[in-house]
This record gives C-alpha cells, structure tokens and sequence, in this order.
C-alpha cells in the first residue's frame, strides 16, 4: 500500500504539472466575455461636469454610488464606491476600528475575537490573521450558519468583535443563508453587544447562473433588525469583469460609514 502510493506521488511529480489551487479565481473564458469593455467609447463628462477619466469624489461617482445602492439594495447616501476588490473595503474597516473605534479602538484592547463560518473564505482569515485577531468557527449548515453553535460561541466568549461571512453562495461551499438565519444572527450579535460588527461579503451577490434560492437584501434584514449601525456590506465587479480590476461597493449604517469614509 505505501509502496504504490509512493510510486502514484513520483509519477504525478514526473509530469511536473503547474496547477493553481487558488479559490475564487476566474477562468480565462469568463474574462475574455468583459474584453469588450476595454475598448468602449465614453462620454468623459459625467452628469456633474467631472472627467470621469480624472481623479474623482472620495466616495465614488454618482452615478457609480447609484449603481451600488441598486446593487446592495442601500441608500445612495450610505453607498460608497473604492478600491479594485471588496476585500480592500474589508480590510479599511478592520484598520478604521483597530486604529480609531467608534468609541474604544480594537488597538487598545485585548483578547480580541472573530466569528468565521466554515468552510470559509481564507483571506478573509489571513485579514483577521494580520491584525492578531483570534477566529472562533463555526459551522455551515447548508442554509447559512449553525446558529445553536453561534450562540453558543457568544456565551462561552467574551471581546468578540464580530462575523465576517460571505452570505450568498458563499466560499467554497456554495451556502445560501436564508432570511431567518440571517435574522437570528442580527437579533443574537445585536443582543450580545450593541458594537457587534456584522461584515457582509456579498462577493458572489450576482452569480446566480444556476436556480438558486431567494433571498431578501442584507440591508432590509439589517434595518428590520435595528442593526445598521453595526452592519457593513461589500461587494464587486472581481469576479463578474476582470479579477481585481473592477468597481467595489460597500454600504453601512451611518456611523460605520463614517468611520469607513
């Protein structure tokens, strides 16, 4: 037995094969589907007189804030627009409250905690990783988080700071929440502390290419919750146009928004 699996190990490395394992990489073909857009022709002006083609408003174009309100479902006034991937958006808010807080910065305290669902996304680890932020696991079910483990990790822990997860068609399993699971984590983040930071990465918002369940945008369940002021979502164009080269978007309530901007 270890005989032939060591013979099958030195007949895969004879092929010296280069394989990219990476997660949520696009495939040359659905990137030669965006070549198109390299070669359009614009109007340079948008709708205020700004060259489009200049350095624009720090919190994006209108017309590309409008494009992510309708996207995430959000007020244009708390949409903003940056950066090339939702995961820099990401890793802005993480550095605003690890350096500045909306109240006590991260920086100032210890013991500092994350909730991660897996199977997970793993920059989304190695962000939390970067700042000393312990991750704390918890299970997919299929239709989002286990929500008995959730609470459970809420009442065995203290200093958590909050979920990162990715709630539509999430990596790498493909789990869609539903809108109940979606709730109960608001209600229960929301009860624990009212600085819970729930971080929304709608990274596949729009890849619905098979029959895929519904689901009510975060940003109504958040409001239904009274949780906005603690909630952010993100998403991007990375994974619809060209990986790392398009419009990222992020929506929160008024206070996170601030501290983002």
């Amino acid at each position: 037995m270890e005989e032939s699996l060591e013979s099958k190990f030195a007949s895969l490395k004879a092929k010296n094969m280069k394989i990219d394992l990476t997660r949520g990489k696009p495939g040359s073909d659905q990137l030669d589907l965006s070549n198109d857009l390299l070669n359009l022709s614009i109007q340079v002006e948008n709708s205020t007189g700004i060259d489009v083609r200049n350095y624009g408003d720090p919190l994006g174009i209108p017309e590309a804030r409008e494009l992510g309100a309708s996207l995430l479902s959000a007020p244009v006034e708390n949409t903003m627009v940056g950066e090339q991937s939702s995961l820099l958006l990401i890793y802005q808010l993480i550095l605003a409250n690890y350096l500045f807080g909306l109240e006590n910065p991260w920086k100032n305290q210890r013991d500092l905690k994350f909730i991660c669902p897996v199977p997970g996304f793993d920059r989304h680890f190695r962000l939390l990783n970067d700042f000393g932020i312990e991750m704390l696991s918890v299970p997919l079910t299929g239709t989002g988080v286990d929500i008995q483990k959730f609470q459970d990790l809420l009442t065995e822990h203290q200093d958590i700071k909050g979920i990162i997860c990715v709630p539509r068609h999430s990596n790498p399993s493909g789990d869609i929440y539903s809108d109940q699971n979606l709730l109960d984590l608001f209600r229960l983040g929301k009860d624990y502390s009212n600085e819970f930071l729930f971080i929304l990465d709608h990274a596949y918002l729009l890849h619905d290419f098979a029959p895929s369940s519904s689901q009510t945008p975060s940003w109504e369940l958040a409001e239904r919750c009274d949780t906005l002021d603690q909630t952010a979502i993100f998403c991007s164009f990375s994974k619809v146009t060209f990986g790392g080269g398009g419009l990222s978007f992020a929506a929160a309530g008024k206070k996170l928004f601030t501290l983002l901007e």
